[in-house]
């Protein structure tokens, strides 16, 4: 039996989708509480428990050292907040590896702590990866998304760029409610998309062109997922919906009618 090309791309993208659900998988609760237990056990001092619980591959004197300066700028109250930001687990026949990155929150900064443990087939689980990356409020504050200190060009840039799905949306609601129009469902998929992308840092005010993509809707803001990363605003061209709306203002262009062979019109002097 023949396959088609619909069918062979999408066996394709089943097994892609397959093996991405295989490459990991969620924590289990038991997991998660070893993996924020490391990091505990250092904030409470415990450093001698911590240690180990680490991988005997580490050279004892230097990691005792590390979780030592590890230990100094975790400060020992709870945090007065805990996010999940990525987590995965893997296992093979050589045994099972989990790892998470948490965001802890403190009245002063935010540490992004990454841990990973491993567990043999027959012994006890090892850390094998543990990572503080700390972030003050002061970063965190200075790229906050605010209106306070921008510059003229960020206010304009702004304000285009919120003009962008304002067009998109008049010219959806005036395509739903026209009779005149053939092919709605062509001209709705060129209305939604935007042509090219224009990114601007709002922090600092630095723009990115990208002038060969196309962008749904035409205006996105994005915020990765760190405390200190700045927000970024794009804006695209919404070109068909302009180009929708220009048409109903001069008069959308009527289908010109076709006399049967040897008719012509004659005017009436």
């Amino acid at each position: 039996m023949a396959i088609s090309p619909v069918q062979s791309v999408v066996a394709a993208l089943l097994c892609v989708l397959a093996l991405a659900g295989c490459a990991g998988a969620r924590l289990t609760e038991s997991q998660d509480a070893e993996l924020r237990g490391v990091f505990t056990q250092i904030r409470l001092g415990r450093l001698a428990e911590a240690q180990a619980r680490f991988d005997p591959q580490f050279s004892r004197p230097q990691l005792a050292q590390t979780l030592a300066g590890l230990a100094g700028v975790i400060p020992k109250r709870a945090p007065s907040s805990v996010r999940l930001l990525a987590a995965d687990s893997v296992e093979t026949h050589l045994g099972q590896a989990y790892r998470a990155t948490y965001e802890y929150g403190y009245p002063d900064r935010y540490l992004i702590v990454r841990t990973g443990i491993f567990r043999p087939p027959a012994g006890s689980p090892m850390v094998n990866t543990f990572y503080i990356d700390v972030t003050p409020m002061s970063a965190v504050r200075a790229n906050a998304f605010t209106l306070d200190g921008k510059s003229p060009r960020q206010y304009g840039f702004l304000a285009l760029a919120a003009l962008s799905p304002l067009i998109v949306v008049i010219a959806l609601i005036s395509l739903a409610g026209s009779q005149r129009v053939r092919r709605k469902a062509l001209w709705m998929v060129g209305i939604v998309i935007g042509l090219g992308a224009l990114t601007m840092n709002w922090t600092t005010g630095a723009l990115g062109v990208r002038p060969l993509f196309l962008d749904p809707f035409g205006l996105w803001i994005l915020h990765a997922d760190t405390p200190a990363a700045p927000w970024m605003i794009t804006a695209s061209l919404p070109l068909v919906a302009l180009i929708y709306l220009l048409l109903r203002m001069v008069g959308w262009p009527r289908a010109r009618r076709t006399l049967p062979p040897g008719l012509t019109l004659a005017r009436a002097d």
